[in-house]
């Protein structure tokens, strides 16, 4: 489950298993499915957040974050 805390919005999907893969591209189709730019992700530290997948996800989201032509808003969550 993930919630926008600024306005409540949640979305959910379901997963079989709480794998590093399963878990990013979870998070990856929600936010193609929002229609508003994610600035952040924050996690409860469970073990499927801690791992090299997730720091993977993170890097090239940040990278994607810099080079993204409005100021402020990373939505290029497709590229990733």
């Amino acid at each position: 489950m993930l919630t926008d805390v600024a306005t409540g919005w949640t979305e959910c999907r379901p997963l079989l298993h709480r794998s590093e893969a399963g878990v990013t591209d979870a998070i990856t189709q929600v936010r193609q499915s929002l229609p508003f730019c994610v600035r952040g992700l924050d996690t409860d530290n469970g073990s499927e957040f801690i791992n090299y997948e997730m720091l993977r996800y993170a890097e090239i989201d940040a990278h994607h974050a810099r080079q993204a032509s409005a100021p402020g808003c990373s939505c290029l969550a497709s590229e990733l």
